[in-house]
């Protein structure tokens, strides 16, 4: 199984007034907050704090120009003054949910507050065509420790192409200890055919486990020509967990269907 690293967001969008939003909605805007804090110093910690962990997104986002970006809080109407806040953009109420909700379950800390002033300025998909659909995160608290591991997995969205129904899917799963501090990361990758296609590719099935953290099921076809009655294939499982210091894997082959062209191909 292949092992990729996923996944930056980045300093000036000005302040303007717009029209208070219907009562209800809870504002026009939202501020999408990382942290921050009562002084400068607690606000440049929580922007280090940003940068150790950007790359859990970066190949998927990328923040609006000027951000993250750090404001006084009295300056943007809707946040209580007396802050220094750390920002990963405005956002419409309705804009980038999707964009939103993935920050949020990389980096489950992130909030926002309903503002009344701002511009747009809202995180989005790092390349055209580049949307995804997220699945629900799943969290797993392990043992005495603190560490809590979250599944995320996000599926790009791709042109509608006759005879090409394949997706790419993303699986990560992310430790951080009880203070929410990030501990690191497992990352699959994987390409797959909806069943019944009858194209080569690989199926992937995730499973939570009490024992351990996940365990990851794949099974691949390949091509193996017209002539061929057979598919070779292969059929592994992974199990993801924390052995009290850091993420492992550990991978097993279940089953491996190899092609043998004098019994399963014509001559």
């Amino acid at each position: 199984m292949r092992y990729v690293v996923p996944f930056v967001l980045l300093s000036a969008t000005s302040v303007v007034a717009s029209t208070p939003a219907p009562e209800g909605q809870g504002g026009e805007y939202v501020a999408v907050i990382w942290g921050g804090g009562k002084d400068a110093e607690a606000a440049k910690a929580s922007v280090a704090k940003w940068e150790s962990e950007r790359e859990l997104v970066a190949k998927a986002l990328v923040l609006a120009e000027g951000f993250p970006k750090t404001v006084s809080s009295g300056s943007v109407p809707g946040l209580n003054p007396g802050f220094e806040v750390v920002l990963l953009g405005f956002c419409r109420s309705d804009e980038s949910a999707v964009q939103r909700r993935l920050l949020k379950a990389y980096h489950p800390f992130i909030y926002e507050r309903p503002v009344t002033q701002a511009v747009s300025a809202c995180p989005k998909w790092k390349e055209a065509g580049g949307e995804r659909v997220l699945q629900e995160p799943a969290m797993l608290k392990v043992g005495l420790s603190g560490v809590t591991l979250t599944r995320v997995v996000s599926q790009l969205k791709p042109p509608v192409s006759l005879g090409d129904g394949r997706v790419v899917l993303w699986l990560d799963v992310v430790a951080r200890d009880a203070a929410g501090k990030y501990l690191g990361k497992v990352s699959m990758e994987d390409e797959r055919s909806p069943t019944g296609m009858g194209m080569e590719g690989c199926d992937t099935t995730l499973e939570p486990s009490r024992k351990t953290a996940f365990v990851v099921t794949r099974r691949c076809t390949y091509a193996a020509g017209a002539a061929c009655n057979f598919l070779p294939s292969d059929t592994t499982r992974t199990v993801v967990k924390w052995d009290g210091q850091k993420l492992v894997e550990e991978d097993k082959v279940i089953e491996k269907r190899e092609l043998n062209y004098d019994r399963d191909c014509a001559e």
